[in-house]
């Protein structure tokens, strides 16, 4: 099952300054990134099934992550 994460990227310099997660939904990470920022956002829905807000000078992107499988692989699939 997949891990949904929050993560903050300060726009003009690209680097990730803050990971919110693991979170159960995309909902639920959606709902703590507006308790962080303090104000309603508008969440866009990408192709990718991710979702990204701006609030200048942050973009904050909610995305689904697969759990790392074992190294090298399942061994019984």
């Amino acid at each position: 099952m997949p891990q949904v994460y929050a993560t903050a990227t300060h726009i003009p310099s690209g680097e990730v300054t803050r990971t919110l997660g693991p979170f159960e939904s995309l909902h639920t990470a959606r709902s703590a990134v507006v308790e962080v920022v303090g104000q309603v956002l508008l969440w866009e829905r990408q192709s990718t099934g991710a979702f990204v807000a701006e609030k200048y000078p942050t973009l904050w992107v909610v995305e689904a992550r697969p759990e790392p499988g074992p190294p090298g692989g399942c061994a019984i699939c």
